[in-house]
């Protein structure tokens, strides 16, 4: 029994070293995106060759079957496009420095799977055909240790992992696939030496010490690679410098002052335009700066890490806000000095790629800023994929996505219960329910727009004592501290800037449990409907703030709350519901200045990128079942044909002689796929016995009659053998396998169709009298006759 199971645990265990070796590509990339994927791949590759070897393929076959293969699973399971030939083309030559230089972990694109996939079929590729032919070698554990080599040091830059827990899963990983193949090695060494071995022996005993002192080496080997890699021993400042760039750090900052600072005082020169922008699509004209998420009850400020990119930024970790439109490219022309020495770049929605420009990201917000000092006139250009819609022109039956982040949902704890009262207000006001949260909201943003107005209006005669408060032209309210929010909207002047009406819309979304980010940048006009492909020049009058939420299905989506006029040109209008103000009201606080010393880059502690959703992981393993079944039927349907190419071959013979003794070899080749074993040695007598007793009278005496015919026609050369005869056998041999058949299960039918024998194919015994050879030798056309004479020789040696 052990002689039997021990050399059937060979590839069970290769195809666990091969995951081993694979497995710290997961540190690039979430679970839920890259595990199915690669552990498919880790599985296939190594028992494809398996089968293909099993099936008589010689190695070149074999090697092409994994191309093909390989190139099948990458369309379908890891890029999910069948026919992405480029894509596939794409990952295979730009993946790897794509992978040394994109910030890490990565979700999308695809292209960034196939170099990680390749890597683990190719080492499973060759651990499968080398094992399929030579058991005992020792060739594939140096492509294991090469791949898990490989894909430790390109992952080892990757974010998100905390330092103590890493050494531990990187100790377990390595000493996994050291354990994995000395356990391996092991079955190789007592499946040699078991070969040879006699039935009557015994099985022998298990190598105990050895796996005992292999497995105690492992674990020892594996505890001081986790700990002494990581000592201070190898420690130091490196002399050269690092392939990534350092990571520039600085105290939180927020762009709402940049943004606001470039718009024009009321009645003021527009000014040159600042950058152009051109799409291909329509869009919703909304084209951000910078956003901003962290609200301390004073001002807006973010609060995160900037990883090299090498244009490419990673799709939202939450798959239900990647929006299911086209994508929109935009083409950037930056004009103005003061934009060229911002620390930020443009860009509509969350981008996809970035070319022409180096970028650094970051994966959670999808926000970017420019990788080096950008020059005048400077262009870049942006993909992504944007809903041209805002919240204003989605159904109110649209839902929103109410995770993701804590921090998108984050309100200081001094201000909810005045937060309490101001959506209390504002829903009597708008007389819309809060708990209907999208119609609530679209309510309170047209409120906002049409009932209030924006503060530092130019001066009017007739201005009224609510207006006389307001500062003169060019001059602002306040800043975005709590009170200063309050007291400028839900006063009695009931007017502010742009950044104080998109802090009041976010807090009161945050209220609510939306999640909400305040984003600013510019507006291309008009506002409230779709902007068209084109070019446009944008000025600083068009510089805004706005709020953005999530919608599933759609993405972050705007939300315009600037109102359409200055207050000085509106009406005084009265409030439906006053709002206490705070008591302690504290001065006016102008927005966190820029600090252009360091890009404008704001350092977070690492954390782990969560994977994708259920639905990609259901997708994913739907689509590997689809392909092992359609490499499952591709194997059935290749050996098929290789049947009936066989047969084709043999009945279309030009010799009747070779005719006839290719039905021999058809009929031979059919018992043993039926289940007749240790036919090899037997006479054609014998043969015709044994299937009648296996499969009938009937069948043997088939048998029996082809049986005469061919040694009549090996070892009877100077007979005539005519096409008549030929033919019988060949209508008698498909006599025989209909017999057969009939008398197998469907069980034994489906594995005799598996089945490929190559028993008319035996090693050739001691040569016959050459007096059976030399008249077809000088016959010349029964020259392959007399070959097969041989073939056939252990009948002559029982006859």
């Amino acid at each position: 029994m052990i002689r039997r199971l021990m050399p059937m645990c060979i590839f069970p265990l290769a195809v666990i070293a091969n995951g081993f070796a694979s497995s710290p590509w997961l540190r690039a990339f979430p679970a839920a995106t890259l595990a199915l994927p690669l552990f498919g791949a880790a599985l296939i590759s190594v028992l494809l060759p398996l089968v293909t070897a099993r099936l008589g393929a010689s190695l070149l076959r074999g090697v092409i079957v994994d191309i093909a293969a390989f190139v099948l699973y990458s369309l379908v399971v890891v890029l999910g496009e069948p026919l992405g030939f480029g894509d596939l083309v794409d990952g295979l030559v730009h993946g790897p420095s794509q992978l040394l230089t994109f910030a890490l972990p990565l979700v999308s694109p695809p292209t960034l799977m196939v170099t990680p996939v390749a890597i683990c079929w190719l080492a499973g590729a060759i651990g499968g055909e080398v094992l399929s032919r030579r058991p005992s070698s020792l060739v594939p554990y140096a492509g294991w240790l090469i791949a898990f080599g490989i894909s430790y040091a390109a992952t080892e830059r990757a974010t998100g992992i905390d330092l103590g827990a890493a050494r531990i899963i990187e100790a377990e990983l390595a000493g996994g696939l050291l354990a994995t193949m000395a356990l391996l090695r092991l079955v190789q060494v007592w499946t040699r030496d078991s070969v040879g071995r006699d039935a009557t022996e015994g099985d022998g005993e298990l190598p105990l010490r050895p796996l005992l002192v292999g497995v105690v080496s492992t674990v020892v080997v594996a505890v001081l690679a986790g700990f002494l890699v990581q000592a201070d021993l190898f420690g130091g400042v490196p002399k050269a410098p690092e392939r990534v760039p350092a990571v520039n750090q600085a105290a939180p900052v927020t762009p709402l002052a940049f943004v606001s600072s470039l718009r024009p005082a009321a009645g003021a020169p527009v000014g040159p335009a600042l950058f152009t922008v051109s799409t291909d699509r329509a869009s919703n004209g909304y084209f951000a700066l910078a956003s901003v998420d962290l609200y301390d009850g004073d001002s807006w400020s973010f609060n995160r890490t900037f990883r090299p990119s090498g244009g490419v930024v990673p799709a939202d970790v939450d798959p239900t806000l990647t929006p299911d439109v086209q994508e929109i490219s935009q083409v950037y022309r930056v004009a103005s000095p003061t934009l060229v020495n911002s620390p930020w770049m443009l860009y509509l929605n969350r981008p996809m790629s970035v070319t022409d420009l180096g970028i650094n990201v970051d994966s959670m917000s999808g926000m970017i800023v420019p990788a080096e000092a950008v020059r005048a006139e400077a262009s870049y250009q942006v993909s992504s994929l944007a809903d041209a819609r805002t919240l204003a022109g989605l159904p109110t039956t649209s839902q929103l996505e109410v995770g993701g982040a804590p921090i998108n949902t984050q309100l200081p704890a001094s201000i909810r219960a005045t937060m309490l009262k101001v959506v209390d207000s504002f829903s009597n006001e708008t007389g819309k329910s809060a708990t209907s949260s999208v119609e609530f909201l679209q309510a309170l943003a047209a409120d906002l727009r049409n009932n209030y107005g924006l503060s530092g209006g130019p001066s009017t005669a007739s201005s009224s004592p609510a207006s006389d408060a307001v500062p003169e032209s060019g001059t602002h309210t306040g800043g975005t501290n709590f009170s200063d929010v309050v007291a400028s909207i839900i006063g009695p002047q009931r007017a502010g800037t742009p950044e104080q009406f998109a802090t009041i819309f976010a807090l009161v979304a945050r209220q609510l449990g939306v999640p909400a980010r305040v984003v600013t940048g510019f507006r291309v006009q008009p506002r409230g409907s779709d902007v068209p492909a084109g070019t446009y020049s944008v000025t600083a009058t068009q510089a805004t703030t706005w709020v953005e939420v999530p919608v599933q299905g759609v993405g972050w989506v705007p939300v315009d709350t600037v109102p359409a006029s200055y207050l000085n040109q509106q009406q005084s209008r009265g409030i439906g519901a006053a709002v206490p103000t705070p008591a302690a009201t504290a001065p006016p606080s102008q927005n966190a200045l820029i600090d252009t010393n360091n890009g404008g880059h704001a350092v977070a502690g690492k954390s782990a990128v969560p994977g994708s959703g259920g639905s990609s992981v259901l997708l994913t393993t739907l689509l590997v079942v689809a392909l092992a079944l359609l490499l499952a039927a591709l194997v059935v349907t290749l050996l098929l044909l290789r049947k009936r190419r066989r047969r084709r071959r043999r009945s279309q013979l030009a010799d009747p002689r070779q005719r006839l003794i290719g039905a021999w070899a058809e009929s031979l080749d059919l018992l043993a796929e039926s289940g007749l074993s240790d036919i090899t040695h037997l006479t054609g007598a014998e043969i015709a016995t044994q299937t009648a007793l296996h499969f009938g009278d009937e069948s043997g005496g088939q048998i029996a009659t082809l049986a005469r015919s061919a040694d009549r026609a090996l070892y009877s050369p100077r007979s005539t053998i005519g096409e008549d005869a030929a033919d019988d056998a060949w209508q008698t041999q498909l006599a025989l396998a209909r017999s057969v058949h009939e008398q197998l299960g469907r069980r034994e039918q489906l594995l005799a169709m598996l089945r490929h024998s190559t028993v008319s194919r035996p090693a050739a015994g001691p040569e016959g009298p050459a007096s059976w050879d030399r008249p077809l030798l000088e016959g010349g056309a029964g020259s392959r006759s007399g070959r097969l004479g041989r073939l056939f020789g252990f009948f002559g040696r029982r006859h």
